[in-house]
């Protein structure tokens, strides 16, 4: 899973000096241009969420978005120390571009979010939560 990750975070690096040049920022204080949006959670798409639908686990939440609740969805967890479960919600830029992850904590049994922090690329870990009938399971290692 950390490699599929580096991978989708190496397409963003590579596509947003291009897309700055054309006038479509990508840093979290100018990044409210929709186009942007869309590009990243369709990399997240074919990166991950797609090779994830072909296990027939339930959909994966969306890219980009907060939600208050991650039951009976499938995500992306983020192993964070002191914190416990964690799920992706987008690459943020702090000091270099997609240096950093969005997360949102959430309650360990329920899924509810209970915050949310922000965590150096460099330092996650990274895990399917595949939830599968409200079943669920952890998967570290994926083969496509």
């Amino acid at each position: 899973m950390g490699s599929l990750m580096s991978s989708m975070r190496e397409a963003l690096q590579a596509v947003g000096p291009v897309l700055d040049r054309v006038g479509v920022p990508h840093r979290p204080a100018k990044a409210t241009y929709d186009g942007w949006e869309n590009l990243e959670a369709q990399v997240f798409k074919s990166v991950i969420g797609e090779p994830h639908e072909l296990s027939g686990a339930d959909p994966m939440a969306r890219y980009g978005f907060s939600i208050d609740s991650y039951a009976g969805q499938s995500f992306v967890q983020v192993a964070l120390e002191n914190v416990g479960t964690a799920a992706l919600v987008r690459f943020h830029s702090t000091d270099e571009s997609f240096d950093s992850l969005l997360c949102a904590v959430l309650h360990p049994e329920t899924l509810v979010v209970t915050g949310s922090t922000t965590v150096p690329f460099s330092e996650a870990r990274f895990a399917l939560f595949a939830s599968r009938r409200d079943t669920r399971q952890t998967f570290e290692y994926l083969s496509y």
